[in-house]
């Protein structure tokens, strides 16, 4: 069932790669002669934003830019920008977004994320298992440019922060 779990998500993520845009719920169609990567998300306004609209029990603090590519073995010309906020290690919460330039360096990114979470699976898992479902139901997407990781509680709640920040994101770029 796990197995399965990633490869929808992995699907899903590549499906939001080339589509350029997820969670509009049919709102709004994408024109397919569009590049979303030609709109760079500010990777910073959008992880302040998630971490300003998703509930975490941990204290979350962001990390040095650095130490963020670093971390996710992400190489500084694979992502445009990175902003991550990490929890004290107490629990596994978390929130990543990287900006990217076009659909092999998102899918580098998101391959970063998975390995992340493994890795992280097997801290964890002796240390405080209960974070383990956290990590299992971590929240991978693509918005446009940004590729965004979510490890909370309420996998519901971050998936409603990114569309509604979306939802103000689309309604930015139409006015």
């Amino acid at each position: 069932m796990k197995k399965l779990k990633k490869v929808f998500v992995l699907a899903g993520v590549m499906m939001l790669a080339i589509a350029g845009f997820a969670g509009c719920g049919g709102e709004v169609q994408p024109d397919p002669d569009e590049n979303p990567y030609t709109k760079t998300i500010d990777a910073a306004e959008l992880a302040e934003y998630l971490f300003e609209n998703i509930t975490f029990y941990d204290e979350l603090n962001q990390v040095d830019k650095e130490i963020a590519f670093e971390l996710y073995g992400i190489e500084p010309d694979t992502a445009l920008e990175g902003t991550v906020y990490m929890s004290t290690g107490a629990t596994a919460e978390e929130i990543a977004v990287f900006t990217v330039s076009g659909e092999e360096a998102a899918l580098l990114v998101s391959a970063a994320y998975e390995a992340r979470i493994e890795d992280q699976k097997r801290g964890f898992e002796n240390y405080v298992p209960e974070e383990i479902p956290k990590l299992e139901n971590a929240f991978i997407v693509q918005i446009d440019s940004a590729v965004v990781m979510i490890v909370c509680n309420d996998v519901e709640e971050a998936e409603t922060a990114v569309d509604s920040y979306i939802a103000a994101y689309l309604t930015e770029e139409t006015e």
